[in-house]
C-alpha cells in the first residue's frame, strides 16, 4: 500500500502539480488572497473613518468626502467609487442613504502636500451587526454631513467615478494674485527638480513648432515653460506664456485659461483636476489618467494653488489660527477600529 500510494504521489499527482501549473496556480492565488485579505484586516482596524451616501443604483456608486491634506492646507475632496451595494448586509439601499466607510490613504505622490487617493470600504460590506454600523455611524457630526452634502452641490450630474476637490465659497471670490514675474518663479521653483517636466532652457525650436498647432503665432512668440510629462508638447502639455495657460492632452482637448482664471487644482489617482472661475460653482477640467503616460505630475495643483493665491491666503488664516489657539494635542476626528481598542492614532483623517 506505501508503495502504491508513493507511486501515485511520484508519477501522478506531482507531474499533475507542477507540469499544469496547478500548483503554482493555487500557491499564488493562496499569496493574493492573504495579501488582500490582511490588508482589509489593516483597513478596519486602523483606518479613518469617512461618512458616505449612496448617489446611484445603476451603476452602484456611493460618495465619500474627507480631506487629503498631509499638513497645513486642506484638501478636501468627495471620491465617487463604485461600490457592490447590492451586498449591504442591512439591504439594498435607496439613493441618499447614509453609508458608514473605513479607509486608507494612498501616498503616490511624494513630491505633493496632500495624499494621492483614499480606499474607502463601507462597514455594512464586512459586518452584519447593527449596532457596529450604527456605532461608526454614531462618530459622524451634523457638520460632516453638510459637508458631503455641500460638496454633492458642487459637482455635475451624472455622478461619474473619480476624485474632485470641493472649494468654499469664499475661494471664488477676487483675491490678491501674484504678478507674471511671481508666477514664472512660482512654476520654475516647483519644476525644477524633475526630469519630466521641459522648462525655457530645453525648449527647441521642434517643441515651438509642435505647440503652435494649438497656440496661436503671438502666444508661441511670449512661450516661456512647457510642463510635459511625456516630453510630446503637441499631444501631452500645459504652456504657459505671458498671454495665459494653454493645453493640449489627446484625451481632454486643446484649450486655455487667463492665470486670473484659476481657483486650485488636484492631482489624484484619478488624474488631474483644475478649477477655473465660472458658473455658481466654477469650471471643471479633468484631464483623465490616460493623458499621462505614467501620472500626473504631483506637484500641479501646488503650482496652480499658488498662482491662485489660495496657498499663501491659506497659510496666512492656518498661521493666525495656530497663534490664537493654545497647544494641544493634534488627534484625527474620525478614527475608528472594529477589531482594535487602540486604533492607529496617526492614521490620516
Amino acid at each position: 500500500m506505501v508503495l502504491d500510494l508513493a507511486w501515485l504521489v511520484a508519477d501522478f499527482v506531482w507531474p499533475l502539480f507542477c507540469e499544469s501549473g496547478f500548483l503554482s496556480g493555487c500557491v499564488f492565488f493562496a499569496f493574493c488572497s492573504f495579501m488582500y485579505w490582511r490588508r482589509v484586516t489593516a483597513q478596519f482596524n486602523h483606518g479613518c473613518a469617512n461618512p458616505a451616501q449612496v448617489v446611484s443604483l445603476a451603476p452602484p456608486l456611493i460618495a465619500v468626502n474627507t480631506n487629503l491634506s498631509k499638513g497645513m492646507l486642506d484638501t478636501n475632496i468627495i471620491k465617487i467609487a463604485p461600490q457592490p451595494i447590492a451586498k449591504f448586509s442591512t439591504g439594498m439601499p435607496s439613493i441618499g442613504q447614509k453609508v458608514p466607510t473605513v479607509a486608507l490613504y494612498e501616498d503616490r505622490f511624494p513630491e505633493s502636500e496632500h495624499w494621492s487617493s483614499f480606499d474607502p470600504k463601507p462597514v455594512n460590506l464586512v459586518t452584519g451587526k447593527e449596532a457596529t454600523i450604527n456605532q461608526v455611524l454614531s462618530t459622524f457630526t451634523n457638520d460632516d454631513w453638510k459637508e458631503l452634502t455641500d460638496g454633492l452641490a458642487q459637482l455635475q450630474k451624472p455622478y461619474t467615478p473619480g476624485h474632485y476637490r470641493v472649494y468654499e465659497p469664499s475661494e471664488f471670490e477676487p483675491r490678491p494674485r501674484p504678478s507674471l514675474d511671481q508666477i514664472k518663479q512660482i512654476v520654475m521653483s516647483n519644476l525644477a527638480e524633475t526630469d519630466r517636466v521641459y522648462l525655457f532652457q530645453a525648449i527647441t525650436q521642434e517643441m515651438l513648432a509642435a505647440i503652435s498647432q494649438f497656440m496661436p503665432q503671438e502666444a508661441v512668440n511670449c512661450v516661456w515653460g512647457i510642463v510635459s510629462e511625456s516630453g510630446e508638447p503637441c499631444s501631452h502639455a500645459f504652456v504657459f506664456s505671458d498671454m495665459g495657460v494653454f493645453y493640449n492632452f489627446k484625451d481632454s482637448g486643446a484649450g486655455r485659461f487667463g492665470y486670473d482664471e484659476v481657483v486650485g487644482g488636484l492631482s489624484s489617482d484619478s488624474g488631474f483636476e483644475l478649477m477655473l472661475r465660472g458658473r455658481t460653482y466654477g469650471r471643471r477640467i479633468q484631464f483623465a489618467k490616460s493623458n499621462f503616460l505614467s501620472r500626473p505630475l504631483g506637484k500641479l495643483d501646488t503650482i496652480f494653488d499658488a498662482i491662485s493665491g489660495r496657498e499663501s491666503q491659506a497659510l496666512e488664516a492656518n498661521t493666525q489660527a495656530l497663534a490664537t489657539t493654545s497647544a494641544q494635542s493634534l488627534q484625527p476626528s474620525h478614527l475608528f477600529a472594529l477589531h482594535s481598542s487602540q486604533p492607529d492614532l496617526w492614521s490620516p483623517c
